[in-house]
């Protein structure tokens, strides 16, 4: 959870970041939500926090390819600030900015046993799952 009541936003690497929130929290709530972003630089997206320090996990579920139509994964782990999986160990401060690149990652990750393959959206990688 987090250590005070804040914030995270999502966006394409590159852009300016919005002046809106995906997930909101208040002091050491745990929160789960789903959100869809477009991908920026380098198939990068950023997240910020807006206050305190809190944990960011990131996993995949699918992306739109260039025709808008859905393709759906197994869910993956991109980003665990908790392991150092997709970024350094350690919780994201206030006003910290984490970017995590999605699109390189595509190669290694199944969908029913055939690869992942994005021409645009989100793609995806397999990652270690963090111990309970």
């Amino acid at each position: 959870g987090c250590d005070a009541p804040s914030y995270l936003t999502i966006w394409a690497a590159g852009d300016p970041r919005p002046n809106a929130s995906n997930l909101n929290m208040t002091t050491g709530q745990t929160v789960p939500n789903l959100v869809v972003s477009k991908l920026g630089v380098g198939g990068k997206v950023s997240i910020f926090n807006a206050a305190g320090n809190t944990n960011v996990i990131v996993d995949i579920l699918g992306w739109f390819p260039v025709d808008n139509s859905y393709t759906s994964l197994v869910p993956a782990r991109l980003l665990d600030t908790r392991v150092g999986v997709g970024a350094p160990l350690g919780k994201l401060g206030p006003k910290g900015i984490v970017s995590l690149t999605v699109r390189r990652a595509r190669r290694s990750v199944r969908r029913d046993s055939s690869s992942c393959k994005s021409q645009g959206g989100v793609a995806c990688r397999r990652t270690r799952r963090p111990r309970s």
